[in-house]
């Protein structure tokens, strides 16, 4: 019925239209609206809130649509203001409609006849200048009758106020009633305007300490006392004409402030306004992360400043006011202990430097925060393409070619299908996982970096390397394809395909979709969550569709392209190197070492001095015996003794070691790993070893926490306590003993970028 009559009405307008349109003629749609603007004062200073009411009086026997009609197709009234550097509009409000059924409508509609009056509160800027303030703007309308609609009408009007400087001003009369306007802020704005704005808000200073190190980092706190009956805007309203809550501090020797944190809005509505508006009322507190300077030699250092705000209640707003609030925070010695404050108030308050992070935890975040939706899915797209380039991807090249390779029967266009249902099952596999992490709470990368799942990793790879040698040919169980109705055109063999690889991929992209999990559980949205991880898959599986696509080409070579074969070989070794790869955390020093290398010397020889494959390209042997000797020196480079960090330098993880380095103000970093982490060895061997590392390492408590029983209650603890959801990850603690969570690692980054992270546990000093 609905649709029916979204179809209908507008068929009805234009009968009555052309049916009445001789009587509709004889009637000026200017004359039939007239507008009138008052103030309730007409004399204003910088600063202040005044409201003026544009009054509308329809000529009898006609009537507009409300600001909001109840059909779509009906033309609304609306009142706009010209833009104006003398003053903000604060709210604009409609009178209530009235609802009344026409001849040309079956249903009620929402109009305004008679006498209407839209509220208009503005705030006038506090640099105001001039002695006038002009305020002009459009009305747009369209009147109707009871059978006909004259065209839209855009109605321009003006209206100045004087401008009484920094003399109070004169409220002027009430507006009386014979006017016929229903004006609820009449008495109520001249009440709140009895009001002391100053008295409205009350600030004070919170430290998380009760004493602070010279050189440390700590975190304090506005607290925002705010009279009951009354709000103030919060620090982003909603509307940019709303003045909003502002914090302005005073220049303090010794202290630097490096990042302020606003609380959360409370969104309501309110009498002068039909849209709902963000504010803070009741108790609020703004945090702030400070540094107080290593070279202050004074006793205690001074917090200090102003906060600027408009007070209103349901029906008034004040002109805007400011509060001042400081506090004073005594400086220790090295040698005193500290104690924490309030830690229900900054346990709250999330201060990590996020504009600044190079961390994963906020990147993706602050991304669509600053790109929008749209554009970070093109980024988290070009991430997935990337992750191609890690260990853990790129043994799905060989395993596409072999496995495409014996489906290349048809057509490109054939292979092109099959390549994407492969592709989908790698993407499907992913968004399925991230949808559980997310749900979960827990990264899944994680998960499958487990000893159980880095052994099943390697045997798959072996599995292939023999298929590759021609031991086996990779086909799908006929039991599955029985399941699949003898799908033998291999639709399903692809998406299964897709479906199970993707596993392969999982230990190196787990410290990358960090980024994703954490923004998707703060959003709480595991739909957005899905779709996330979904994009990234096809990042990562774009890659293997245009490999599956032509690969198939490969096998209408004739058979005296050996080569082929050749080349096959060569991706056994990588598989069997990469087997190698995995086992590495669990098996013993030793071992671990040399089974790689040794994969690698014997693929070198076998690849370009042993295998006998013949080609007829006389430049065959020169590529053979140059893939061998790569594989070699290869081998050579990973056999060769690297420097690693001293095993004094790290201590086992302890709360009495972490308590006693808090108590010294000694700045603590802390490695969590595990034996079955694969990106953790390339932290200790390559990062951790770097001679920019090192230099720094002795300011530093160094701890390492051994994460190997992943499921157990006390790495289960460890893991809450710090908010640990994948592995590698390293965490810096300042002098304070308060984390630096801005600077956490997740994951593995060069030498020079973790030495800056140590510098910044000081402020950026040496």
């Amino acid at each position: 019925m609905t649709r029916f009559k979204n179809l209908l009405l507008p068929g009805l307008f234009a009968a009555l239209l052309f049916v009445g349109g001789a009587k509709a003629q004889l009637a000026n749609p200017e004359n039939l609206v007239k507008l009138e603007l008052r103030a309730d004062r007409e004399e204003v200073k910088p600063g202040e809130t005044v409201t003026l009411s544009a009054i509308l009086y329809i000529q009898e026997g006609w009537h507009i649509n409300a600001h909001k009609p109840l059909d779509e197709f009906l033309i609304p009234t609306k009142l706009k203001l010209t833009p104006s550097k003398q003053f903000k509009v604060v709210a604009i409000r409609y009178p209530k409609p009235k609802m009344a059924r026409f001849a040309f409508s079956e249903t009620e509609l929402a109009v305004y006849d008679g006498e209407a009056v839209i509220e208009i509160r503005l705030s006038i800027s506090p640099q105001a200048t001039g002695d006038r303030i002009r305020v002009q703007g459009t009305l747009q309308y369209q009147a109707c009758n009871d059978n006909s609609c004259l065209p839209p009408v855009t109605k321009s009007f003006a209206h100045e106020l004087r401008l009484a400087g920094q003399a109070a001003a004169t409220p002027a009369p009430a507006l009386t009633p014979q006017t016929g306007i229903q004006f609820p802020s009449g008495a109520e704005t001249r009440t709140a305007a009895a009001e002391n704005a100053e008295d409205i808000v009350k600030a004070r200073v919170l430290f998380s300490l009760d004493r602070a190190y010279p050189g440390s980092e700590l975190k304090a706190a506005i607290e925002l006392n705010i009279q009951p009956g009354w709000h103030i805007n919060s620090d982003r309203p909603r509307d940019e004409f709303l003045i909003p809550t502002e914090v302005h501090f005073a220049d303090m020797a010794g202290v630097t402030i490096r990042k302020v944190v606003f609380p959360k809005a409370k969104i309501a509505k309110f009498d002068f306004s039909e849209d709902s508006l963000a504010v803070y009322d009741g108790t609020v507190y703004v945090g702030v992360l400070l540094t107080i300077n290593e070279s202050v030699k004074a006793e205690q250092v001074e917090l200090r400043g102003e906060l600027s705000y408009q007070a209103c209640n349901d029906v008034a707003c004040l002109p805007p006011a400011t509060a001042s609030f400081s506090g004073v925070l005594e400086l220790a010695d090295r040698q005193e202990a500290i104690n924490m404050l309030y830690p229900e108030i900054f346990d709250n308050l999330d201060l990590s430097l996020t504009a600044t992070s190079n961390g994963n935890d906020n990147k993706i975040g602050g991304l669509i925060a600053e790109k929008g939706l749209a554009l970070a899915l093109v980024f988290i797209f070009l991430g997935g393409l990337a992750l191609n380039l890690t260990p853990c991807v790129y043994p799905l090249i060989p395993i596409t070619i072999s496995y495409f390779g014996g489906q290349a029967r048809g057509s490109v266009a054939k292979s092109a299908v099959l390549a994407f249902i492969y592709v989908m099952g790698i993407a499907i596999t992913y968004s399925i996982l991230g949808l559980v992490a997310a749900l979960s709470g827990s990264l899944f990368g994680s998960m499958l970096q487990n000893p159980v799942v880095l052994i099943f990793v390697a045997a798959v790879m072996v599995a292939l390397a023999l298929s590759m040698f021609g031991v086996w040919e990779l086909t799908v169980p006929q039991s599955l394809n029985r399941l699949a109705g003898g799908a033998r055109q291999g639709y399903f063999g692809a998406f299964f395909m897709g479906l199970t690889v993707g596993i392969v991929a999982a230990p190196c992209i787990g410290p990358f979709v960090l980024a994703l999990l954490t923004y998707v559980g703060t959003t709480g949205d595991p739909v957005l969550g899905f779709w996330l991880f979904f994009v990234l898959s096809l990042g990562l599986g774009l890659p293997y569709l245009i490999l599956g696509t032509f690969t198939g080409s490969l096998s209408k070579l004739p058979k005296s392209g050996l080569w082929m074969i050749w080349v096959k070989k060569i991706f056994g070794f990588i598989l069997l190197g990469m087997a190698a790869y995995f086992l590495e955390p669990i098996m013993p020093d030793t071992l671990a070492t040399y089974l790689l290398p040794f994969v690698l010397i014997l693929g070198g020889i076998y690849i370009g001095f042993v295998d006998r494959t013949q080609f007829a390209s006389k430049y065959f042997g020169l590529v053979r015996r140059g893939v061998g000797l790569t594989f070699l020196a290869v081998a050579v480079w990973l056999a060769w003794p690297e420097s690693t960090a001293a095993a004094d330098d790290w201590q086992p993880y302890s709360k009495e070691m972490l308590q006693q380095a808090k108590m010294e103000g000694r700045p603590v970093i802390i490695d969590f790993t595990a034996e079955w982490c694969v990106a953790c060895r390339e932290l200790e061997k390559l990062t951790f070893p770097s001679e920019p590392v090192r230099q720094r390492a002795h300011k530093f408590l160094l701890l390492r926490a051994d994460l190997t029983k992943f499921a157990s209650p006390p790495v289960q603890a460890i893991r809450k306590e710090f908010n640990i959801k994948g592995l590698p990850t390293v965490v810096f603690i300042g002098p304070d003993g308060q984390e630096r969570r801005e600077l956490r690692v997740v994951g593995f980054i060069p030498g020079e970028e973790f030495a800056r992270r140590m510098d910044a546990v000081f402020g950026g000093t040496n």
